[in-house]
């Protein structure tokens, strides 16, 4: 009885699903037709909902089991599966409505930038569509690889002025993500604080992981919100200055060294790309050349004094001595990466062409290789050639290199958001994997900040090329000759 009760529930549930499911789309074609800006500003915000509830509902314990800090070793509550299916829904429609949109109103097919979206396309064809069907361990057709197609497809769609509300948009929802991680404190602070932490540069400060799956992705996340508020700062100087001690003391909590690192490698790109050219003129002015001799000096005493340390200073003593303990083996095994490099180079000999598949390091994987905790190839590359062979590291790279130089092509005009945006993706690569679309978590937030900024400053080059073409005829035909007596 209970059984048959249970197959009638699940039945009207897709009966009303399918129903709802036409009727949203209906409404999706007719805000297409009627609206000229769409609803993807949303995306951003339900992806760290999404995010945060999951954990939240979760009840993990970091300080208990650091290997829980990713979603992989962590129960779903029910609410959270839900929240997460609603939370996909709502993306959908809000990429639908922009591609329906573009095709009803006869827009570019591929876009204001068609090198990128064919090549992101190409990218998602390599890497995710390849695998499920011609890799060694084919997982077949899966709905939720959709997603990320979808979500990009609408991105490379949007104009310039939604570009910019999906920037400032995600500005404040990574601000509340950070802060609702500090919320969470008071009530329950194993969920968000690992007190245990023993392994950072600050001896006795307990690691923050927020309401991120990792305290790495809360330093990510961390960095990401600097960036865009540096680019786009509020208008309101105090709410401003809080919100920037808000995304450091986030950053230094999170004690993500190679967050550290891409954040100060990003500043110096940032400010060279908005003060650089100023700079350049103050120490070359030829009024002032004490500048640049003042430079000079500084960075000559910096020298002799690193090089004067390494020479006295006993530095062989105390690297070797820093090799031989528990953070240098760390170092030098570049904290268990070279296993997991090794196990995904292993992989991709065995299949070059499509590679392992999308299983490679799930969990009966990993307890193979005796490593629970590595969920990826801790490397943009091998993991894509260990799940994907030739087939997708070869779109990887062309995709790579488009969104290079479109990052520095419109790096000035974004006042730095892209260039930086593409530095902190870029260096993340090296040790995670960025650029991955086997979902829509906190991961891909960067990804399609680019995929959505590119595009928009593509046309905006375009309109004003073409209005400089238009403007010089213009300029010389008004030229009125004159008449002398």
């Amino acid at each position: 009885m209970l059984q048959t009760g249970l197959t009638i529930f699940l039945m009207l549930g897709a009966v009303i699903a399918v129903f709802g499911g036409a009727i949203a789309l209906v409404m999706t074609i007719q805000m297409a037709k009627t609206r000229q800006q769409g609803y993807f500003h949303l995306v951003i915000p339900v992806i760290l909902l999404t995010a945060g509830l999951t954990i939240l509902l979760s009840g993990r314990s970091i300080d208990m089991n650091a290997s829980l800090l990713t979603t992989g070793g962590l129960t779903k509550h029910p609410l959270g599966i839900w929240v997460q299916r609603l939370g996909s829904i709502v993306m959908i429609l809000a990429a639908a409505e922009r591609i329906i949109s573009n095709l009803i109103q006869k827009g570019p097919l591929f876009g204001a930038a068609p090198a990128l979206t064919l090549s992101f396309i190409g990218f998602w064809a390599g890497s995710i569509g390849a695998p499920m069907f011609f890799s060694a361990h084919p997982s077949g057709f899966s709905h939720e690889y959709m997603y990320t197609l979808l979500l990009g497809l609408g991105a490379l769609l949007l104009t310039r002025e939604e570009s910019e509300q999906v920037l400032l948009t995600a500005r404040n929802a990574l601000l509340v993500f950070l802060l609702a991680g500090y919320l969470v404190l008071p009530f329950n602070s194993n969920i968000v604080l690992d007190s245990n932490y023993s392994q950072g540069l600050i001896s006795g400060l307990p690691r923050l992981a927020g309401l991120a799956p990792h305290a790495v992705t809360l330093g990510m996340l961390a960095q990401l919100t600097l960036l865009c508020l540096w680019a786009r700062p509020f208008s309101n100087s105090r709410l401003n200055m809080l919100a920037w001690l808000l995304g450091m003391a986030t950053l230094i909590l999170a004690q993500s060294k190679t967050a550290w690192i891409s954040f100060a490698v990003c500043a110096v790109a940032m400010y060279l790309t908005l003060h650089g050219h100023d700079l350049y003129k103050k120490l070359t002015d030829p009024l002032y050349p004490q500048r640049g001799i003042a430079l000079i000096l500084v960075l000559t005493i910096a020298t002799l004094i690193v090089s004067i340390s390494a020479l006295f200073g006993d530095a062989g003593n105390k690297l070797s001595h820093f090799l031989n303990s528990e953070s240098g083996a760390q170092l030098t095994s570049l904290t268990g990466r070279d296993i997991i490099w090794a196990a995904a180079l292993d992989e991709w000999a065995r299949n070059p062409i499509f590679g392992y598949g999308q299983s490679f390091l799930d969990q009966a994987y990993r307890i193979s290789i005796g490593i629970l905790n590595a969920t990826h190839g801790h490397n943009q590359y091998m993991d894509l050639l260990a799940r994907a062979g030739l087939v997708g590291a070869i779109p990887l790279t062309i995709y790579l290199i488009i969104l290079m130089a479109g990052s520095i092509r419109h790096a000035k005009a974004s006042r730095g958001i892209t260039l930086v945006i593409f530095i902190a993706i870029a260096l993340r690569a090296v040790s995670e994997v960025p650029l991955t679309l086997t979902g829509y978590g906190s991961e891909f937030i960067a990804q399609l900040l680019l995929l959505i900024l590119l595009p928009a400053y593509n046309s905006l080059s375009q309109a004003k090329q073409t209005q400089a073409k238009t403007a010089e005829p213009r300029a010389l035909g008004s030229y009125t000759p004159v008449m002398h007596p």
